[in-house]
This record gives structure tokens, sequence and C-alpha cells, in this order.
């Protein structure tokens, strides 16, 4: 699957979660805003996206 970070397209795992990801990149420890499809998902969801 191919995903747009901060602008730039990423490709990763089919079955990785969003917050996989935000540690993988090492954000885990930043404050971020996670959007999908336009929309803003709260940091309580991102194990669901």
């Amino acid at each position: 699957m191919i995903i747009k970070v901060n602008g730039e397209n990423l490709e990763i795992d089919n079955q990785s979660t969003a917050a996989a990801l935000i540690v993988q990149l090492g954000y885990q420890d930043q404050r971020i805003a996670l959007e999908v499809n336009e929309a803003i998902i709260s940091k309580s969801k991102h194990v669901e996206f």
C-alpha cells in the first residue's frame, strides 16, 4: 500500500496500523495529527487505522 506522509509517498505493509507506522517513523513521542481521507483521527483510534 502507498500512503502519503508529510507530502511524500511511502510504501507500507497492508497489515500495518497507523499506530505501528507512527512508531516506525519515530513520531511516537511527538504531537502529530493523523488524517485519513481528509478526516482527523483521534489518538485513541490510531490502532484502528
